[in-house]
């Protein structure tokens, strides 16, 4: 697995503030804060060009610039922003995702609905308040086509590797932020919850922030289903809740299946990790040494600069591995469960699930490859327009 320090999104950070689609701004303070970012990967990431080249980078950087300056707006900025960091197929250098749409969002959750494209065409996946059904073809929100939506949703979409279909499934999941930035007038307008979606007014339910309500959802990362002649267990994320929680519920379960798997009739163990956008690999590997009793590394090397300041001298350190004996607990057959969305750590975990040839993955590409993802983030805002990569 290869770890490097970089800049952030994911599944994962903030813009600063909520911009409008049409407010016209300081074009030459955007081009300066281009400059600054294009300055801060060369300086800061340890290899920036791992999976693009210089050129390919210049031309970015330049087309951003160019972009800018016809469509002097905020917007413009920030998809000239994700489309520059995108040419380094680096999933974690790029505009940080969640606390801008919690923003534009105004304190709504739209997790109620669910979309899905398929050849660019927009169609409902899941609708939870039963308004639109499912597989029907969605061609506007808000007014604004589909089309244009998603194009302007996979702008902003981070892409690691060759994964286009993680970047597409990211896009899916802003359609609805997209489109409420699209009919913003000014700034100072809040989004109310109400969109009109081909014609039907669709009302999103405020999101609860009730404190015993959040502890009782941290918790919840993990779920462990018994089937008919299968054991299912669900990591909704690697970074939600409390670590304790985490290793407590997965170490409760595995000892369950341990202890019960022949009562149960219990003949393969499946481990969902879909729409599990990552997070901490300590919790990654601690699922890992549940299921083999070889010696794993995760991460198998870990490149950092010795001195940020410099761009040059990297240190690499390659890890032994660990190998965990008698904790191992179910050596039966198992099957991971994957999507566009399955990222970072869960990209990692795919990796050493298939490396140790533990059972078939199933689903579709993840985002990222065998080899493993860039990670460890580090927030910085851009001096001029206040936007967090």
């Amino acid at each position: 697995m290869l770890r490097i320090i970089t800049l952030t999104y994911l599944l994962i950070g903030i813009i600063s503030t909520c911009f409008s689609f049409e407010s016209r701004v300081d074009t030459s303070a955007f081009i300066r804060d281009l400059d600054t970012l294009k300055v801060w990967v060369e300086k800061y990431h340890p290899l920036p060009f791992a999976r693009c080249s210089r050129d390919d980078w210049t031309n970015a950087v330049e087309s951003s610039k160019a972009k800018v300056k016809k469509n002097d707006t905020e917007n413009s900025f920030t998809e000239a922003v994700g489309e520059m960091l995108s040419v380094l197929k680096d999933s974690h250098t790029s505009i940080t995702l969640n606390s801008w749409r919690k923003n534009v969002l105004n304190g709504y959750s739209t997790n109620s609905i669910q979309f899905t494209s398929i050849e660019d065409l927009v169609y409902i996946k899941r609708d939870d308040l039963g308004l639109l059904k499912t597989g029907s073809k969605v061609d506007s929100i808000g007014g604004v086509s589909t089309e244009d939506l998603l194009s302007s949703a996979i702008l902003l979409s981070p892409q690691e590797g060759n994964s286009w279909t993680g970047k597409t499934r990211l896009a899916e999941t802003l359609l609805i932020p997209v489109a409420v930035e699209h009919n913003k007038n000014s700034v100072e307008e809040n989004f109310e919850g109400n969109i009109i979606i081909d014609g039907e007014l669709y009302q999103f339910e405020p999101k609860k922030q009730s404190k015993e309500l959040n502890k009782t959802l941290s918790s919840k990362s993990i779920e462990w289903m018994v089937g008919d002649d299968q054991v299912f267990l669900r990591i909704k994320s690697f970074s939600k809740g409390t670590s304790r929680d985490f290793y407590r519920e997965l170490r409760r379960g595995f000892r369950k299946l341990e202890k019960n798997s022949n009562k149960w009739g219990t003949k393969a163990l499946v481990i969902d990790l879909r729409g599990n956008t990552g997070g901490y690999s300590a919790r990654m590997s601690e699922v890992l040494y549940y299921i083999t009793d070889q010696t794993i590394k995760v991460p198998a090397v870990y490149i950092k600069r010795s001195n940020p300041f410099e761009t040059q001298n990297l240190d690499t350190i390659r890890y032994e591995g660990i190998d965990m004996g008698d904790r191992f607990l179910w050596d039966g057959p198992s099957t991971l469960l994957i999507d566009g969305l399955s990222s970072s750590a869960s990209v990692s975990f795919a990796g050493v699930f298939r490396q140790l040839n533990r059972g078939p993955v199933l689903g579709e590409a993840c985002m990222g490859s065998r080899s493993g993802t860039f990670a460890d983030p580090i927030k910085y805002e851009l001096p001029e327009s206040g936007l967090k990569v």
